[in-house]
């Protein structure tokens, strides 16, 4: 396919801002050569948060989408939203009509209620792109029920269920699923009966930024940032200063943690200033906010895909020390470029160690840089999203009807 894709964005919210790992995702992938990108959201282009899409259509019903309900039926929702959904069909079919003469197009259908709204309105030609599934999400809460106790486990069960039926339901009708990791993949594959499910990574734009130098004393910094209104974010963040820097703190006395990432959580703040502990909250500068300090800390008790904050950080060489669940979306070389430690006892001692041991450090931050750029490199993850979008059954070639 010799013309570019044309690609129609269709998002509740104008992906726009930067400080959101999905919205920057889409960014990379759909913006640069060999894609003409164009945004239909429920969201006016103005108060642009870094994020510019020149090509960007305000489609009101868009907005009206409500949320899906966790004991709600498809039909339920879509008889609430029929008028929307009426709404954003005639959108979208004036949209194509108006773009086919310029080349092939590709609907692509980002989130579940978008989705589902297509599909109630007749349309079945589009990629459902989800960078993580919400099914396997609140599966993985239930590993931290001492976390989030015994009525959000229950909560995160029903979710689970209905997410996961639901992603399943959009897999089988639309020619092709989207995803981060292999993991997201696998989930919704296995319940969608061999349905077309492509993962494609996330990259990061810290691979230009300059590296973190080791200093040649021991160490005392661990850093964890993220956007703590995001549940997985803030269990990782409250198991850090509540349990993991007291344990530290009794092998290493000077040991400090920074969590950066906003907004102030009530929760959090109450243990700045105990156990080395400081909440920093939103940072001006992230990248060197994050290169002074030591070593970088993510175990990850909720939560799919890869994680960019992980990306990030190897990307300017910081040492990383993770479990499995916050490796596991990643290809084994990638994991040669970190520590991976599971339990208690042993992420303390894992921690203790690097933080006396500067040459390891050292070491670790090299590796760590190299695999970033051989696997979070923006260039070679959107080659491969391009040859994805061009291989799939919901491309609109020029000529073939927009009223499906």
């Amino acid at each position: 396919m010799s013309a570019a894709i044309t690609v129609i964005l269709v998002k509740i919210e104008l992906p726009n801002d930067a400080t959101n790992g999905g919205h920057l995702r889409l960014w990379h992938l759909l913006n640069g050569e060999g894609l003409c990108a164009h945004v239909m959201s429920g969201e006016p282009a103005v108060g642009l948060h870094g994020l510019n899409w020149p090509r960007s259509h305000f489609v009101p019903d868009l907005g009206h989408l409500t949320d899906i309900g966790r004991l709600e039926s498809n039909a339920s929702w879509i008889s609430r939203n029929r008028r929307a959904v009426a709404g954003i069909r005639a959108s979208l079919v004036q949209l194509v009509n108006e773009l086919q003469s310029n080349g092939p197009i590709v609907v692509l259908a980002s989130g579940h209620a978008v989705a589902l709204a297509l599909l109630a309105g007749g349309w079945d030609r589009f990629v459902f792109e989800i960078p993580d599934s919400m099914g396997l999400n609140y599966r993985r809460r239930l590993h931290a029920l001492g976390l989030i106790g015994p009525l959000k486990a229950l909560n995160s069960c029903w979710l689970s269920s209905r997410f996961g039926r639901l992603e399943a339901y959009i897999a089988r009708r639309a020619p092709m699923t989207l995803v981060s990791s292999p993991q997201d993949a696998s989930f919704i594959r296995r319940r969608s009966y061999g349905s077309v499910v492509q993962d494609v990574g996330n990259g990061t734009d810290w691979l230009s930024f300059e590296a973190h130098v080791v200093r040649p004393e021991p160490g005392n910094t661990l850093v964890f940032f993220g956007g703590m209104q995001w549940e997985p974010n803030r269990l990782t963040a409250l198991y850090l200063a509540r349990e993991l820097m007291p344990a530290l703190r009794r092998i290493c006395p000077s040991a400090e943690l920074r969590l950066i990432g906003g907004p102030r959580i009530p929760q959090l703040q109450s243990c700045d200033g105990k156990h080395g502990v400081r909440v920093v909250g939103f940072v001006d500068d992230l990248p060197p906010a994050v290169r002074g300090c030591d070593v970088f800390v993510m175990p990850m008790f909720a939560g799919s895909g890869v994680k960019n904050k992980l990306a990030e950080a190897m990307a300017i060489g910081m040492p990383v020390v993770t479990n499995s669940l916050g490796a596991e979306a990643l290809p084994e070389p990638v994991r040669d470029g970190m520590l991976v430690c599971d339990g208690h006892k042993a992420t303390v001692h894992c921690i203790a160690d690097l933080l006396v041991r500067a040459e390891e450090r050292t070491i670790l931050g090299q590796r760590a840089r190299e695999v970033a750029r051989q696997f979070f490199d923006w260039q070679a993850i959107r080659h491969q999203f391009i040859t994805s979008l061009s291989a799939t059954s919901a491309v609109l070639e020029v000529g073939s009807s927009a009223q499906q």
